[in-house]
């Protein structure tokens, strides 16, 4: 009989200036209980000691019998990064977690372990905890699984989800029907939204319950400073223009698209209603709520909060 050798996963990680985070994933990467990895490191036009530590770690990587591909490139976003890094994918599974987030030790083990016991299934999914740079907890976010799941739908109301690649692990088969040419498309935001929409809508998932990967809230990170305004909305329409153009990619059937696109545009208001309260907008603040109502039914709690802020401004 011939002894079983775990399928190979790929790890496809994007990074920029990553001198002050990337050893502790590397060493997740290093403390995995699972065997057959690949991880492809692409080094998106780093000006700190990304590469040099990328180079300590390579014989570390090799002694754990882990396959290391090192890509540079210059500096193009996360998103032409992942492009870049697909390109030497060759496991039967892919991840893309954060350069700065950490895989705990039976991460990939407990995953794989699942989709090969459910061949029917493209994705598994499972909770994420998010940590400071100190290792303290502050929370798990986890999907609640519905009667009529429809994690395509929640990725584009932003409900009952979450973005952090970490918490999802597919199929490459799947991931490269959806994306025949290799490549999503480089924009400056939505690149995990891209890789899970497509396999969302077209293939089945599961769920484990273990958390299994830390989002870890850097102090510094650019994701958490303070934006104008316009910045916030115009991050938003991009988001918004993102789901639009993915969707046209996957050619959708005419009344598919249109009742999605339809989701997209309440989505893209819903933002700019909270957002103009946030900045104290008002005159937006009712525009945004009148192309809300236009283009789907009104949550109560926005219809109150309205109207809350109409008296109070």
């Amino acid at each position: 009989m011939s002894e079983y050798k775990a399928p190979l996963v790929s790890i496809v990680t994007p990074c920029f200036n990553g001198e002050n985070k990337i050893v502790p994933f590397f060493e997740s990467v290093l403390a995995q209980t699972y065997e057959n990895i690949e991880l492809i490191f692409v080094n998106d036009g780093s000006e700190d000691k990304t590469e040099d530590i990328c180079k300590e770690y390579e014989e570390k990587f090799n002694q754990r019998d882990i396959k290391f591909i090192y890509v540079f490139q210059c500096n193009r976003g996360q998103a032409a990064a992942i492009n870049n890094g697909l390109k030497y994918v060759r496991g039967k599974y892919l991840t893309w977690p954060d350069s700065d987030d950490l895989l705990h030790p039976d991460y990939l083990e407990k995953k794989i372990t699942f989709l090969e016991n459910h061949p029917d299934l493209n994705m598994v999914i499972s909770p994420i905890r998010h940590v400071t740079e100190r290792g303290e907890a502050l929370m798990v976010e986890r999907r609640k699984r519905q009667k009529e799941d429809n994690l395509f739908c929640d990725l584009i109301n932003g409900m009952n989800c979450y973005y952090p690649p970490g918490g999802y692990l597919i199929t490459t088969e799947a991931f490269f029907q959806a994306y025949p040419e290799k490549t999503i498309i480089e924009s400056p935001v939505g690149q995990n939204v891209q890789m899970l929409l497509p396999i969302a809508y077209m293939s089945r998932y599961g769920y484990i319950d273990d958390c299994l990967y830390d989002y870890v809230v850097y102090e510094d990170s650019h994701a958490h400073r303070r934006r104008t305004f316009e910045q916030a909305l115009n991050k938003s329409d991009m988001t918004s223009d993102l789901f639009l153009a993915v969707m046209k990619q996957m050619n959708l059937d005419h009344s598919d698209y249109n009742r999605y696109a339809k989701m997209v545009e309440h989505e893209r208001y819903r933002r700019h209603f909270y957002y103009s309260i946030q900045y104290k907008k008002k005159e937006y603040m009712n525009e945004s709520y009148k192309l809300y109502k236009q283009t789907g039914s009104v949550l109560p709690k926005i219809w109150l909060l309205h109207i809350v802020r109409r008296i109070k401004w």
